[in-house]
């Protein structure tokens, strides 16, 4: 799990600006349906968000606009449609980075909450919810997302 930082220390030390978060919200409308992957992946880049080598993101996904530099997904991974990424607790008033690690596969409809790594290689069920790090190569499934099965040495 990464560690929490308070939604306001966050904020000042990354000169948020009003233009700069309309333009996020904007853009996220947009690239929710974009049909294109790679022009989502760019997309996803210029709002913030680290993206890797070779990643698909599906349509209708929900990458938090508010800290999308606090998302990062690396290399290979494969982000099925409507999946949600929340790097904030608004009630909590804290964020916490999110890392989705390589060769990773997110299933359709998945929540994935702040401070969550998901391991590299590792499945997440379609409809899940993560709130807690996935092990590398493990399959989790379920709300909350529970582990059913690990490969030390990766898939298959």
């Amino acid at each position: 799990m990464h560690n929490q930082i308070h939604w306001g220390e966050f904020v000042n030390k990354s000169g948020y600006s009003m233009p700069r978060i309309v333009l996020r919200k904007v853009l996220n409308i947009i690239v929710r349906f974009t049909l294109s992957g790679k022009l989502r992946n760019m997309i996803y880049k210029l709002i913030g968000v680290n993206v890797g080598n070779n990643v698909f993101i599906g349509m209708d996904c929900y990458l938090d606009d508010n800290f999308p530099e606090l998302i990062t997904i690396e290399d290979d991974v494969i982000i099925s449609f409507r999946v949600t990424v929340v790097a904030h607790d608004r009630k909590k008033f804290v964020v916490s980075p999110i890392t989705i690690k390589k060769g990773a596969f997110i299933g359709t409809g998945t929540i994935i909450l702040p401070g969550v790594i998901i391991g590299e290689g590792a499945i997440v069920g379609a409809g899940s919810v993560t709130s807690k790090d996935v092990a590398p190569y493990s399959t989790v499934i379920g709300i909350p997302a529970k582990q059913i099965s690990y490969s030390k040495s990766g898939r298959g």
